[in-house]
């Protein structure tokens, strides 16, 4: 059995990078790029101390010697430079290979993940957690496999959700996103799968429905959102959106397919942000816009 560690590595929601001793960055996955901003080219040949924030410059020079000298580090937190000029904290994981001067490391963005177990340590909002998400994608995929119909898939993110956080502090965006939870089930149909993805981001799974018909459930949340009596000011979402149709008794690229589902649902939810946010994009979109 042969293994495709590219797909792994590409796909991890981790952000996965190998880079030299003295931090220079050698490559990274697309995990930089939906999480900082900064795409594979614009980090390549940069050293990593060029994005960290100036107070903790100290600390990860630290971390970078106790590399070179071909001790690993654990749990190291320090603040990365967004592309947009903010700032996140990630917690890194590096392993050094002082053969080959380079050192393979693993990040996650620590503010995320304390929101996301915050939001998921209280069942009652009714959400699924990412686990449960993925087991249902596949179950249902392999539904309409048999069935035959159309499964869409919704990823909706919280606009510029750090500045929340920043004027309200974190205590704030956990109600926010709770309230968001359970606007999010609370429109849902019974058979729509609702879960946390990552971070402050919401996924919908939505059998037996269409592109349109994603669109306009789309596009009923987000206005629905916007009108809503939110205690801290106003709050707005911006939603990807993607559809797959099956050929019933067709299971054919289960998996090319599945993954496909979620490039294109990223893609999706980036461009709803890049045109300016609280916006609704399916993936279709993008096909036109290329002229495929």
């Amino acid at each position: 059995m042969s293994y495709d560690f590219e797909k792994f590595f590409d796909r991890s929601i981790d952000l996965l990078c190998i880079h030299t001793l003295d931090g220079e960055f050698k490559r990274v996955n697309g995990a930089f790029e939906r999480v900082l901003g900064w795409s594979a080219g614009e980090l390549h040949s940069h050293s990593s101390l060029d994005f960290v924030h100036p107070e903790d410059a100290d600390a990860t020079m630290t971390v970078l010697a106790h590399l070179a000298a071909g001790q690993p580090t654990l749990e190291f937190e320090n603040r990365f430079r967004c592309k947009d000029g903010s700032y996140r904290h990630l917690r890194w994981n590096a392993h050094p290979d002082a053969e080959a001067g380079l050192v393979y490391a693993i990040a996650r963005d620590a503010d995320r993940t304390r929101l996301s177990q915050a939001l998921g340590s209280n069942p009652g909002t009714g959400v699924k957690d990412r686990p449960t998400f993925d087991e249902q994608l596949e179950v249902l995929m392999r539904l309409g496999e048999r069935m035959g119909g159309s499964l869409s898939l919704l990823l909706v993110d919280v606009d510029h959700f750090e500045e929340v956080t920043e004027k309200f502090g974190t205590t704030v965006g956990y109600e926010v996103l709770n309230e968001l939870a359970e606007l999010l089930v609370s429109n849902a149909r019974r058979s729509d799968v609702v879960a946390r993805y990552f971070g402050e981001k919401f996924a919908l799974i939505l059998p037996d429905t269409p592109a349109a018909g994603a669109i306009r459930f789309a596009q009923r949340l987000r206005a629905t959102v916007m009108g809503h009596g939110w205690e801290h000011g106003n709050v707005t979402i911006s939603v990807g959106a993607a559809t797959l149709r099956f050929r019933k008794g067709n299971s054919d690229r289960h998996e090319q397919q599945k993954h496909k589902m979620l490039d294109d649902v990223e893609r999706a939810l980036r461009q709803s942000i890049d045109k300016g946010c609280n916006r609704v994009t399916h993936a279709t979109e993008l096909l036109a816009a290329a002229g495929v």
